[in-house]
């Protein structure tokens, strides 16, 4: 070996001179594979082959005196003094830290989409159960459909959700709407029986209108995953906002259910285990608990009339909300107001490192019919220690005046002590090692303003063995 080859990497490994093939990433993102060009002591230079690769917006005159070929190596903090470069030459990795400003505006191509034509579908999703126990019989069944059709550039969209437990039947209408995107402005239209995207406040069911950032690649199903035992064979109900949104039947043992759908991003999930028997037992789960979905970027606009509020008051609501990033960190604010309330809400997410999250929510509202105001913060925290353990807490406090759109509707301010809840706290513990299997622990408690007590906590463990599969579940609440 040279020792001129030991006396460069003496102090730290970096890159050789010349041209490498490298991995780039430009702000936490992946931008694939570029060729880099590195000076004698390993630091990298700055060209304009390497700046459109990273879509870096540099003047044309500080690189085109100093091409790829040039003795002169630049700098990127020479030309971005608040950039930083990390380099990782093990892995042939550049990683890029740039002011968002000194990002390009990257055109999006739609020429490429196809315009028009006609189309039809249905998904369905339906289950029976018939259990018979002794001299007793219970008949179940859900039907979870999903219809519609594209007409030209608009598409109509209807889901609903019906059940029939022993003859009594019921059936709710999530949404129905049509929808038309608008590629040159980058805007959907929605018009009907809809779900208010509110980023910083819970939404309304409405029917009414709603203009939109495309989200086209973002699909509509939810990150929730609820989380429970069922005693024997079972059905498991899961409302929000007093509409069933999901039913399935579990067998006996631990169940997770995963996708749950939501109609609010910020609202509890109502759950219900029925067994075969006749038996049930009810718990509520958190938005925290369940996976807070992250807002996505863009701003959204809506108006129209309430549904579903489950009173003869159905108030006309509008509402507007904004969210994005800015810098490092995810912010998003919005207002609702409706003929007799106003809320406005804030939040702001921050990542101190690639393996924690923070996130602060904040809420103020006011109903004039009452003569109530109040607030609601939620605090969120998750960290990953190493590739085994991860942690997650969340904390929602609020004042007893504090009001959702459709909780003036539904609460009175004469037992708003013994419905409502002042704090939900919530807390959860998971590790997993290869050949040892997967352990996690939730625990939840949620305090009501006339100081009743509720406790959750739920433990499993699992793992493989050879074709096998094992687990213990406990739960208690």
């Amino acid at each position: 070996i040279d020792p001129k080859l030991a006396d460069y990497f003496r102090e730290a490994p970096r890159f050789t001179a010349g041209m490498h093939a490298v991995s780039l990433r430009v702000n936490g993102q992946s931008l694939g594979r570029a060729n880099a060009r590195f000076d004698p002591q390993g630091r990298l230079c700055v060209d304009r082959g390497l700046a459109d690769a990273a879509n870096i917006e540099i003047p044309r005159s500080s690189l085109e005196p100093r091409d790829a070929s040039a003795a002169t190596c630049i700098d990127l903090m020479s030309l971005l003094p608040r950039a930083n470069v990390d380099l990782d030459p093990a892995r042939g990795e550049v990683s890029l830290l740039v002011p968002t400003d000194a990002l390009r505006v990257v055109a999006r191509d739609v020429s490429g989409y196809a315009r028009g034509g006609a189309a039809a579908m249905l998904n369905y999703d339906i289950v029976a159960l018939d259990s018979r126990f002794g001299a007793r019989r219970s008949r179940f069944g859900s039907a979870s459909m999903e219809m519609g059709f594209n007409a030209g550039d608009w598409i109509v969209r209807s889901r609903q959700m019906a059940t029939s437990t022993d003859g009594r039947y019921r059936g709710d209408v999530l949404d129905t709407y049509a929808q038309r995107s608008f590629a040159g402005q980058r805007a959907v239209l929605q018009l009907g029986e809809l779900n208010v995207i509110n980023p910083a406040l819970s939404g309304a069911q409405i029917i009414g209108a709603q203009v939109m950032s495309e989200q086209a690649l973002v699909t509509q199903d939810s990150n929730a995953v609820i989380e429970g035992i069922a005693p024997s064979q079972a059905r498991v109900e899961v409302r929000q906002d007093g509409v069933l949104v999901y039913s399935t039947v579990v067998p006996a043992g631990p169940f997770a259910l995963a996708g749950t759908p939501r109609i609010n991003r910020r609202a509890n999930l109502d759950v219900t285990v029925i067994g075969v028997g006749g038996e049930s037992q009810h718990f509520i789960v958190s938005p925290a608990v369940a996976g807070i979905d992250t807002p996505s970027p863009g701003y959204s606009f809506a108006v129209g009339k309430t549904r579903n509020a489950g009173s003869m008051h159905a108030p006309w609501v509008a509402s507007a909300g904004w969210s994005g990033a800015i810098g490092r960190y995810s912010l998003s604010g919005g207002a609702i107001l409706a003929s007799s309330y106003h809320s406005a809400g804030m939040g702001a997410g921050w990542s101190p490192t690639t393996k924690t999250q923070v996130r602060l929510d904040v809420a103020a509202s006011r109903t004039v019919r009452d003569h109530t105001a109040g607030a609601q913060a939620t605090l969120t925290v998750s960290r990953r220690f190493g590739e085994d353990w991860s942690l997650a807490f969340s904390n929602t406090r609020q004042s007893l005046g504090f009001r959702e759109l459709l909780d003036t509707a539904r609460f009175a301010q004469r037992d708003s002590r013994r419905t409502r809840y002042r704090d939900q706290s919530s807390a959860s513990l998971s590790w997993s090692r290869t050949g040892w299997g997967n352990l996690s622990t939730g625990y939840s408690r949620t305090v009501l303003f006339n100081g009743r007590t509720t406790r959750r906590a739920l433990a499993s463990w699992g793992t493989r063995l050879g074709r096998a599969s094992v687990s213990i579940s406990a739960e208690w609440s």
